[in-house]
């Protein structure tokens, strides 16, 4: 199985279960093109509250190296994942140690 096929399903299941942004909490919307279209969805417009699976751990972080694991996943909308991402990404790239100090608080 693929990893964008888990991802999906992942997805509709997180959406279906409660739809709302795990961040802001507001209702996302879900996009999903049928299972004929692979890989389609890259080339639909994206909407700020856009469903989309957000990971609890940051990209350079051990732990989100690890064997993909749905605990680790959230449903977040487009612009809560894409903000949250640039500033995990700016608080790496300016202290490395100080990120994942705060990130073993912050999932503690």
């Amino acid at each position: 199985m693929s990893h964008n096929g888990r991802s999906r399903r992942r997805k509709i299941k997180l959406w279906l279960e409660d739809c709302r942004c795990y961040w802001c909490r507001q209702p996302t919307i879900l996009v999903v093109c049928p299972s004929g279209m692979k890989n389609q969805e890259r080339y639909i417009p994206s909407f700020s509250k856009q469903a989309t699976i957000d990971h609890l751990n940051h990209r350079q972080g051990g732990k989100r190296k690890q064997i993909y694991n749905v605990e680790t996943t959230v449903l977040a909308c487009r612009e809560c994942n894409e903000k949250r991402g640039a500033e995990e990404e700016r608080l790496y790239l300016e202290n490395k140690k100080q990120f994942n100090e705060l990130r073993e608080v912050g999932n503690g």
